[in-house]
């Protein structure tokens, strides 16, 4: 025995479903409204595409995760740079419709962290996470400490010709970013 459903309560949940996919392509469209004025105001070029071979970018994390496996993440970040030629790139992600930026530009880390930072858009999900002093960001001297640490680390690894066989970044990188987020926030 089934319980019919009245054709109101369905012709409800289309409206519903439509009007919820009508403030989603809004808000998206107005979001990139926004973006295009403010990057025109700020005289912003639009950086180099990272280009995927898949639709949705799949084997650029594909290559990412390879890269990890093979304990060479940094060499593929840094090879994603030489792919595209530049200090800056934007690419999407699988799942997502918009694009991401990276840079190893120093100018623009330190404008987006400290000089401008008013003027870069974290995304909800980071500014909820983002608390930190502008002035502890800017002050580079602070962090000189913690590297200098990191590379006294790396020089007991060296082999006899100078060179690094290999080694596990992962647990010094966790180590320098608890030693420099202990410094920011005492």
């Amino acid at each position: 025995m089934s319980i019919p459903i009245p054709i109101t309560s369905l012709l409800g949940l289309a409206y519903i479903i439509a009007a919820c996919f009508l403030y989603i392509s809004l808000s998206s469209i107005l979001s990139s409204r926004q973006n295009t004025a403010k990057a025109r105001q700020l005289k912003c070029q639009d950086p180099p595409e990272l280009k995927s071979r898949y639709l949705i970018g799949t084997d650029l994390l594909l290559r990412l995760r390879s890269a990890d496996k093979a304990k060479l993440f940094p060499v593929g970040l840094i090879q994603r740079f030489v792919d595209v030629g530049d200090t800056t790139y934007k690419y999407t992600l699988p799942g997502g419709h918009y694009h991401h930026v990276s840079t190893m530009d120093s100018k623009n880390i330190l404008a987006n962290l400290a000089t401008q930072l008013k003027d870069f858009d974290l995304g909800s999900t980071r500014r909820r996470k983002f608390l930190f002093a502008r002035e502890q960001v800017s002050d580079l001297n602070l962090e000189e400490t913690h590297v200098q640490n990191l590379m006294r680390a790396l020089n007991l690894s060296l082999t006899s010709g100078n060179w690094i066989e290999s080694v596990d970044l992962g647990v010094l990188f966790i180590r320098l970013t608890l030693d420099s987020a202990t410094e920011f926030f005492i």
